[in-house]
Formats: structure tokens, C-alpha cells, sequence
């Protein structure tokens, strides 16, 4: 009786696609994330003004901040990766573009994150 081979990860048919398909996935999981900070903080200013106080809000408000945060992680990490296995492919240099992008434009979102993960994350 002979031992069976033991396979870790299924070769990919075309890896180079794949990991494009992975690295612009991310990408598009970040942009909803975006857009719901975006569309909470409107709803978080528009409640103000109002006068409003709505817990649901900030509560998603402050979710949707955290899980943007680790997206960007996320595709940070694939980016890396993904340069290493492919080079600076084109996918390569518009998606660090755009990761350099939300980097400038979300610098508060960032710090905010790492400040709360610093001080343990929610008690």
C-alpha cells in the first residue's frame, strides 16, 4: 500500500490571471467599503444638522470605518505579493495607484484604526 501525495494548493491553470483577479477583487471589495463610510458620514452630517441622534449610524459608522481599515491591510498585503510572484505588471501599477490614493485621502480612517488596535481594539 502506498502512501497518497499529499497536495497543499491546487496548481492554478493560469496563476498570473488569477492573482490579477484576486489583487482587482480587493481592490473592489475597498471601494464599497468606501463608499459606505462616504454614505454614513453624509448620513452622520445630515443628522446633526437636524439635530438627529441616531445610534445605528455611528455604530455602522464606526463598523464600516474598521472594516475599510482592514481591507486596505488586506490589499496592501496582496500587493506585495502579487509584485513579487508578477513584477510591476500595468494591474500592478494602477491598483498601488489607487492604494496610494486612499493611503492620502483616508490618512484619519488609518490612524484612527491603528490607534484603536493599539489600545486593544473594542473592551
Amino acid at each position: 500500500m502506498t502512501k497518497p501525495t499529499i497536495e497543499l494548493v491546487s496548481k492554478s491553470k493560469d496563476f498570473k490571471r488569477d492573482s490579477s483577479l484576486g489583487l482587482l477583487t480587493t481592490q473592489k471589495e475597498l471601494l464599497k467599503f468606501m463608499i459606505k463610510v462616504a454614505d454614513l458620514i453624509a448620513k452622520e452630517a445630515e443628522n446633526k444638522v437636524n439635530q438627529v441622534k441616531n445610534l445605528k449610524v455611528y455604530k455602522d459608522l464606526d463598523r464600516y470605518s474598521k472594516l475599510t481599515a482592514l481591507k486596505a491591510l488586506d490589499l496592501s498585503d496582496k500587493l506585495e505579493i502579487y509584485e513579487y510572484h508578477h513584477g510591476k505588471t500595468k494591474e500592478f501599477i494602477e491598483t498601488q495607484a489607487f492604494y496610494d490614493q486612499f493611503l492620502i485621502e483616508q490618512e484619519d480612517l488609518m490612524t484612527q484604526f491603528f490607534l484603536w488596535a493599539e489600545e486593544g481594539g473594542d473592551k
